[in-house]
Order: C-alpha cells, then sequence, then structure tokens
C-alpha cells in the first residue's frame, strides 16, 4: 500500500491512498514527527481512497499513517508519510 499527502492546511491534511485486497476499513492518524502516539484519527470505508484528518496545529510537523483493516479491526497493512502544516 501506498500513501501521499494530496493537500495540506494549516490545520488539515487530505491523504490518498492505494486499495488494499481484503481490507474492510481504513483508518488514518496524525502523530507528532518523532512520536508514535497518534493525536488524530479518522476512519473511512472499503471503497474510500482518500480523506482528511482536521484539528491539526499550524506550522507542525507530522507523520501521517494510513492503516488497511480488517472485519475485526486487525491491521492488515499500513503506509506512512511525513509532512507538515
Amino acid at each position: 500500500m501506498t500513501v501521499s499527502i494530496f493537500t495540506v492546511t494549516s490545520k488539515s491534511a487530505v491523504l490518498r491512498w492505494s486499495k488494499y485486497e481484503g481490507a474492510l476499513s481504513y483508518r488514518v492518524t496524525a502523530s507528532l514527527r518523532n512520536s508514535q502516539v497518534p493525536v488524530v484519527f479518522a476512519s473511512f470505508g472499503q471503497n474510500t481512497i482518500m480523506g482528511s484528518v482536521n484539528s491539526l496545529n499550524p506550522n507542525t510537523a507530522y507523520t501521517f499513517r494510513v492503516e488497511a483493516l480488517d472485519s475485526h479491526m486487525n491491521m492488515l497493512t499500513d503506509a506512512t508519510m511525513d509532512g507538515s502544516t
């Protein structure tokens, strides 16, 4: 699975990812760079390949992570991308 930043503003980021075979949902998280603790997250359905995370801080470096999940919310695979607001 691959992920890219489609667009970013001072408070949100729109990510685009490739569909993963067998995934029933996707979870997108944003963590402060060099931290493993997500500060925001959003969930999307199996047919979604683009989504946004909001309530980000301006002028802040983040690591964005997209996880492909199965029906039991187990992670099948993930991809990360660094970006800044």
